[in-house]
């Protein structure tokens, strides 16, 4: 067994990368963009047989074109697709699909993890809902009525059943090996959070947010049941300072 070593790179530089990537088999990237191309290039000019790009979220083939948040995935799979019909340095890949991370709604969200910096989608609240805050903005349902569902992972299964496929010969593997740890619909998902929370979920703040795809896109917020408390107890307290004197006694 050959000792971990740790190389730094610059990832603008083939040279670098090609000296790093000598004599290995396998890449699991964790980097985004230009940075991934430069190194799926170098991977494949040093006979690298196997690459996985920092894809660990949905299925590619799912996502919608003009992605807002693509941060350069398409172009990765397209230059992945070039080198594995390549006849000079051919090159396999696999994309390890899980759906969304648990540990977007923990305290602190991606960030705290060290995760995702480069989404912009890292830090509470900006993806689905903040769960500190008590506040979702979601798309419950689809153009066409049906419950819009999530597929959910923890990272650290995620990272457990990416070290069992090595055990795996990589000749074998799929383009695409598929985990997950939970399906919810959006909806069960908020739910789950206000309960974690102790709070329940308030009907949507305002219909005028339904998108133009027809979807039916809300935002909500939750409410502390003690506040729920709190609140019907005024409105009792109104409604009998409102009755006659002989009716209070």
């Amino acid at each position: 067994m050959y000792p971990n070593q740790v190389f730094a790179v610059d990832y603008e530089s083939q040279d670098d990368l090609r000296f790093a990537l000598r004599g290995v088999d396998l890449v699991i990237s964790t980097v985004s963009g230009n940075p991934q191309i430069n190194l799926i290039d170098a991977a494949a000019h040093s006979e690298v047989r196997r690459f996985v790009p920092a894809e660990f979220e949905g299925q590619p083939r799912r996502r919608p074109r003009n992605d807002p948040i693509d941060r350069g995935r398409a172009a990765c799979l397209e230059r992945l697709r070039h080198w594995s019909a390549s006849n000079r340095h051919q090159m396999d890949y696999t994309v390890f699909t899980c759906g969304v991370f648990y540990e977007r709604f923990t305290r602190g969200g991606l960030g705290s993890l060290g995760i995702g910096a480069s989404s912009n989608v890292y830090y509470p609240g900006s993806y689905l809902m903040n769960v500190e805050a008590g506040t979702a903005e979601i798309v419950e349902t689809s153009a066409g009525g049906h419950p819009v569902r999530l597929v959910l992972t923890s990272i650290t299964d995620v990272a457990r059943f990416l070290v069992a496929a090595l055990e795996i010969d990589l000749n074998t593997w799929p383009e695409e090996f598929r985990m997950q740890g939970d399906r919810r619909t959006v909806t069960e998902v908020v739910q789950l959070a206000g309960m974690i929370k102790g709070c329940e979920l308030l009907k949507p703040l305002s219909s005028k947010y339904a998108d133009r795809s027809q979807s039916n896109y809300s935002r909500r917020s939750f409410k502390p049941k003690t506040y729920v408390l709190i609140s019907n107890m005024r409105h009792t307290i109104k409604t009998l300072k409102r009755l006659p004197a002989s009716m209070n006694s």
